[in-house]
């Protein structure tokens, strides 16, 4: 939900669970909700606190505990703690692999 360019959540009722402090925020997908700040992508739980810090020129969504990642002109994977568990070596941005599974940390 975004409130004068500023993001945050709302639950189902409408009542804002965090605030708005970001400037983008989407969904949560496992367990994470990818935000933006300053122009740089990371993740946070469902208490707002960063789980992975803002340092990513690009980011999507967790799919099965993976989320691709840019750094610098390179895409790679992290895990849910931000352990880079793919090197960024992808050109493209690619999709997360089909049977990924959230690492055990």
């Amino acid at each position: 939900m975004a409130l004068d360019r500023a993001c945050g959540h709302i639950d189902r009722t409408g009542s804002i669970v965090l605030a708005y402090q970001f400037d983008m925020a989407h969904p949560f997908h496992d367990g994470l909700a990818r935000v933006r700040v300053g122009g740089k992508d990371g993740f946070i739980d469902r208490t707002g606190r960063f789980v992975v810090p803002p340092r990513y020129e690009w980011a999507n969504d967790f799919a099965g505990g993976l989320a691709p990642v840019k750094i610098g002109e390179r895409w790679g994977f992290i895990d849910t703690t931000g352990a880079i568990v793919v090197e960024p070596q992808f050109d493209a941005r690619p999709a997360v692999p089909a049977g990924a599974v959230e690492r055990n940390a």
